[in-house]
């Protein structure tokens, strides 16, 4: 867990000190984006998602986001034991990991902190998600994060980020910590 921790704090102060090449435009024009990411999900984890949405302003981004990401969880060895209605008797044993899939679909704001092209921003997302590990149906969803753009010769933007997304369900809860890195045009 400190690990854990060392290495969130690490990506943010990187990423806070790293300099960007910026290039000042004359005035700011609305446009539509894509945002497509790959993500690190602790402790074992990966996935992958995509947002599009409109540039408002040089400080706030508007758009729907959706995703697919893949756990693998250490749950230790188990086995279960039941009869069926013939009365046979049945005895299953399960492997020491646990794997599951979420599917999130969500609203997805976010704040730039200067008026700069490659800022530090703030991601904040809300929807609903599905999937293994919410077997009851549809949780809500809630997310935050914290970023970095960087700007590319053609114009596009890379983003890395770090964040958290808290789903909840009638019966569980989860908050997946994450660090994703994404394309932005």
């Amino acid at each position: 867990m400190k690990r854990l921790i060392f290495l969130c704090v690490a990506f943010v102060a990187f990423f806070a000190t790293a300099n960007a090449q910026n290039v000042q435009t004359p005035s700011f024009e609305k446009h539509n984006q894509w945002m497509l990411s790959g993500r690190y999900i602790a402790p074992v984890g990966v996935g992958v998602e995509a947002i599009y949405g409109r540039q408002f302003t040089p400080i706030v981004f508007l758009g729907v986001g959706f995703g697919f990401d893949v756990y693998f969880n250490y749950v230790g060895k188990s086995s279960a034991g039941w009869t069926d209605n013939d009365g046979n008797y049945h005895y299953e044993e399960f492997g020491p990991w646990q794997t599951g899939t979420y599917i999130p679909v969500y609203a997805d704001l976010q704040l730039n902190f200067s008026r700069k092209p490659a800022p530090m921003f703030a991601e904040f997302k809300l929807g609903f998600g599905m999937g293994q590990l919410h077997p009851e149906g549809l949780c809500v969803q809630a997310g935050l994060a914290l970023g970095k753009r960087f700007m590319l010769k053609n114009n596009h933007l890379l983003n890395a980020k770090i964040g958290a997304d808290f789903a909840r369900g009638p019966w569980h809860a989860y908050m997946p910590l994450y660090l994703s890195v994404g394309y932005q045009f």
